[in-house]
């Protein structure tokens, strides 16, 4: 591995840092091993926490707010490394193992993971046995979750195994609504022409965002046309039906939202566990111009 993080409290004080075998080879002084970032871990500011996270996020892709639309067998959920056994007793590999539920995130994340990986384990016993044993290997990508989503939320929720469970659930519809509603700097130009896109849609619709309640009594046949712009470009992730379908469809890969009508009119609802992510958050956290952890020369 190339990168390694590495991190220590000491008091009041959370200190990070990563050894990267690319920057000791360039460095000019190569017994300078990395550049250690210090901030408070009682009181970061924005700042802190933005350097925190999009250090750490490329790790285990939380810096991809849209891979979901790019690669079929990817979600908007965030852990997609961490696996558990059904049943021990079914011969059939893919049988026997299932996806985390909310019992399991809640299980995983009650234990505070390191953000650096571990010595290799390995395992004589059968494959599936094997396979479990390659998954712990990832407990470290597990670390770097709760420390990214500690960066991403308020204060008085971070280091909660409930917080980390709900956002991982809907990490990516989450993030793309505060995208939506918040960010003016967006990361970069494929992410702004989806923002905006769904923004104009929203815009016809005569509503604020993606999760306004208000009703609204037709969808505009230039929605329909966007939907079906949408449509061609992301095919794998919608259905083919009416406007209105189609355009709830889009609605709920992007934010989490659906579209009820009600006596001929219509208004969005959202997913329940969406709001409560929300909830948790704190104001979006622009990219820094430098991340010192990770770009500062040694």
């Amino acid at each position: 591995m190339d990168r390694v993080f590495v991190e220590r409290v000491a008091g009041d004080k959370y200190q990070i840092a990563v050894v990267d075998r690319g920057r000791i080879f360039a460095a000019k002084n190569p017994g300078t091993l990395a550049t250690v970032f210090e901030c408070s871990k009682l009181t970061p500011t924005s700042a802190d926490d933005a350097q925190i996270f999009y250090a750490l996020a490329p790790s285990i892709g939380a810096d991809d707010f849209f891979v979901d639309f790019c690669e079929s067998h990817r979600s908007y959920k965030l852990n997609h490394w961490s696996i558990v056994i059904k049943d021990r007793n079914i011969a059939n590999l893919f049988q026997a193992l299932e996806p985390l539920n909310r019992v399991h995130r809640l299980n995983l994340y009650s234990e505070r993971h390191s953000i650096s990986p571990e010595e290799t384990i390995t395992s004589n016993s059968k494959s599936l046995f094997s396979l479990v044993s390659f998954s712990d290997q990832r407990k470290w990508k597990t670390g770097i979750l709760q420390r990214c989503i500690d960066s991403l939320v308020l204060l008085d929720h971070r280091e909660k195994a409930k917080v980390y469970a709900v956002l991982d659930e809907e990490y990516r519809r989450i993030m793309r609504f505060k995208m939506e509603t918040e960010s003016d700097k967006l990361p970069d130009i494929r992410n702004t022409a989806l923002v905006l896109f769904m923004r104009r849609i929203i815009q016809l619709l005569g509503l604020k965002n993606s999760h306004d309640p208000t009703i609204f009594h037709e969808i505009p046949a230039e929605v329909t046309k966007l939907v079906k712009v949408f449509r061609r470009n992301v095919p794998v992730y919608t259905k083919q039906g009416t406007p209105k379908e189609e355009l709830s469809d889009i609605l709920t890969i992007w934010s989490g939202a659906s579209i009820k009508e009600i006596s001929n009119e219509y208004q969005l609802e959202v997913n329940p566990v969406v709001i409560e992510g929300l909830s948790y958050m704190q104001p979006w956290l622009s990219h820094p111009e430098v991340l010192t952890i990770t770009e500062t020369p040694m």
